[in-house]
């Protein structure tokens, strides 16, 4: 007669697993390769080739003024005033230029200074010049604009959070410009918001003036950025920490590195690495490319792994991990200093980058005893290390088997302890689990895991094997965090 199998499962979990939160997390460069090969409005299509022309100018400078100061509170406004100044140098003879501006985001008021009548529809602003303008000729229109109360993917706003996102073309939805990655230009921007809001941007840190209840944050870039690359991140009370890159090649020069981050967040051990993370990109590369750099970790509205914005990365919520803040830092110089010419080459922005690894070496010391056909033990020491940053992370583990003997009962118990310094360092823990399931969490972080897991036989045609586990983490300055899970199965032959 044959034998059959017929398994009743009850599952009860109370934490999805040890740590479900790092579970999405692959590397940066595949969560990077996604973003980028996911992208379905590509700009320069050959409808929006038509219609803004060829590019007849070239932009040198953007000078934004931008007045988000209520978008802080709730109900958290999408809308704000602002005009921006765009210097400009004629490439060929011209009379007008074209400019992408979105028509659901942006109303045009008025336009300034080199600058005559205009026009804005199909999400092109055509400004008319106050004359014909050679090539070589400089140019300057100002554009005084307001951003109308609607989500359009480039410009959020809420729970005191104020961020922008453009790749691969969200800056015209913030900002009239020539919305192309091969039209780098200089960037001068000034934000008025509550003085309880830290603001970062790219370049550097002009200055910031308080007046009353107000603040001013004025960032300058000397270096050229695109368009899809520039960024305002802000928050009120947000965590800032800085610390300095020492030059390679000037060790007395130093480039400050911005870590902007939410409460509860630890972002102490990339500050610890940055310096000789640069140091390793600069020797291998060139030296670091920009007077500053940094990162910042945003809310859920940003729903990918890190964006590599000149010299202020975005990350999402806690995404102090070691693998997207190297690769998006290797942007910096492959995707900012040089960047790519059309979007159709978009993928290779992720290219060089991925090359960027990272070399753990790993060991593992198992030691087993049997005392007797009934009882066992085990120990288990794993250590991992990563070569690039000279993280750390380690385990112990020890593992006790027994089994009663006139009760057809057994027993698996385990207790673990460990530290790792980073998610890099990661350790794999093979668990004994129920039939047809299987435990490997990964541990990070400081904390300990234990489980016990029973089977019983009842009879010839039933078993009943039960199995709880319980995670410890603890973290400096924090309450631990405690995490349990429950796995009751029935196996029964008839």
């Amino acid at each position: 007669m044959k034998q059959f199998s017929f398994t009743l499962l009850l599952l009860a979990l109370f934490s999805a697993s040890v740590f479900a939160q790092f579970n999405p997390r692959t590397s940066g460069a595949y969560n990077c390769f996604k973003r980028k090969s996911g992208m379905t409005r590509l700009p320069l299509s050959p409808a929006q080739i038509n219609t803004i022309g060829p590019h007849a100018y070239d932009v040198l400078k953007y000078t934004m003024n931008l007045d988000i100061y209520h978008c802080y509170a709730a109900p958290y406004p999408h809308d704000f005033t602002a005009n921006i100044k765009i210097r400009f140098k004629a490439d060929s003879t011209i009379s007008s230029i074209k400019l992408n501006a979105s028509n659901t985001s942006l109303q045009i008021d008025s336009i300034k200074l080199n600058a005559g009548s205009f026009t804005h529809t199909g999400d092109i602003l055509t400004v008319n010049l106050d004359q014909t303008y050679s090539p070589g000729q400089i140019a300057e229109i100002q554009i005084y604009y307001k951003h109308n109360n609607v989500i359009d993917g480039a410009f959020y706003a809420s729970g005191g959070f104020v961020f922008t996102d453009c790749e691969p073309e969200g800056a015209r939805n913030w900002f009239p410009c020539y919305d192309s990655p091969s039209d780098k230009a200089l960037l001068d921007l000034t934000v008025k918001v509550p003085t309880n809001v830290k603001l970062g941007s790219n370049g550097k840190l002009a200055d910031s003036t308080v007046n009353s209840d107000t603040l001013h944050y004025h960032w300058v870039s000397d270096n050229n950025v695109a368009t899809y690359l520039i960024v305002m991140t802000s928050k009120v009370n947000y965590n800032l920490d800085i610390v300095y890159y020492h030059k390679i090649t000037n060790p007395s020069d130093s480039i400050p590195m911005r870590f902007y981050y939410n409460a509860g967040e630890n972002p102490q051990p990339y500050e610890n690495m940055i310096d000789s993370m640069t140091g390793y990109y600069a020797r291998n590369w060139c030296e670091h490319p920009f007077e500053k750099n940094g990162f910042a970790t945003l809310n859920s509205q940003f729903a990918w792994g890190g964006m590599e914005n000149q010299t202020l990365t975005s990350l999402c919520p806690n995404c102090w991990v070691t693998d997207y803040v190297s690769h998006e830092f290797a942007h910096q110089w492959y995707g900012d200093m040089i960047t790519c010419d059309t979007w159709a080459d978009k993928k290779e922005n992720s290219g060089i980058p991925q090359q960027v690894s990272t070399t753990i070496r790993s060991l593992k010391f198992t030691t087993k005893y049997t005392l007797t056909e009934r009882i066992s033990f085990g120990s288990t020491l794993a250590v991992n290390a990563v070569s690039e940053t000279g993280n750390r992370g380690g385990a112990l583990i020890q593992d006790l088997y027994f089994r009663l003997k006139k009760v057809p009962l057994r027993f698996w118990l385990r207790y673990c302890i460990f530290k790792t310094d980073d998610w890099d360092t990661r350790i794999y823990a093979f668990e004994n689990d129920i039939l047809h399931s299987f435990s490997i969490p990964a541990l990070y972080g400081q904390g300990n895991r234990s489980y016990a897991m029973a089977e019983l036989k009842t009879g010839r045609r039933a078993v009943i094997r039960v199995k709880y586990g319980f995670t410890s983490l603890s973290a400096k300055g924090q309450e631990p965090d405690y995490r349990s899970e429950f796995k009751l199965q029935f196996r029964i032959w008839f």
